[in-house]
């Protein structure tokens, strides 16, 4: 993780210099490390960076004025993998998507995962199902908590070598 912390730092110092040509978008400007919050959808999280598509920042929008089916925002994570986005890389920017929607009343159809060893910007196009899937998973966790229960151990070992989490897993080691 503090691998790809420094990663992701070096990233965002470079990016401030480019321009939006890698996105393919007209956006105005991109702010990192954005903390979002709803209390609506009871969801928070940091997302790496938003693309402000507009000439008015997240902190400037409020619903009127706007059309919300024009998307204004993309929410860009940094990831320090080559590998094909998984499931749960699609679900995290799937729920920043749901945040920024929430927040600012438009749609926000679209999201980028940048791989930062290879420097590429993929766009993903965000359905309504991945967000669907999203808000399934949270209120599964929160299941979980109010039943005071552990989420089963991933069936692939593999992933646990690496895993920020492996010290909570005492019982599957």
């Amino acid at each position: 993780m503090e691998e790809g912390r420094a990663d992701q730092a070096e990233r965002e110092r470079k990016e401030k210099r480019r321009t939006f040509a890698e996105y393919r978008l007209p956006a105005q400007s991109r702010r990192f490390n954005v903390y979002l919050r709803s209390e609506r959808l009871g969801v928070s999280g940091v997302v790496d960076a938003v693309l402000e598509l507009t000439n008015r920042s997240i902190d400037e929008v409020d619903s009127q004025g706007l059309d919300p089916e024009r998307p204004y925002f993309a929410p860009v994570e940094y990831k320090s993998t080559q590998e094909r986005v998984g499931r749960h890389h699609l679900l995290q920017l799937a729920g920043y998507a749901a945040l920024l929607s929430d927040i600012t009343g438009t749609s926000v159809p679209f999201g980028y995962f940048v791989s930062l060893p290879n420097g590429r910007a993929s766009r993903v196009e965000l359905s309504e199902k991945a967000r669907e899937e999203f808000l399934s998973c949270v209120q599964g966790i929160r299941n979980m908590v109010v039943e005071c229960r552990m989420p089963e151990p991933t069936p692939s070992r593999a992933k646990c070598r690496d895993c920020e989490f492996r010290r909570f897993c005492n019982d599957v080691w």
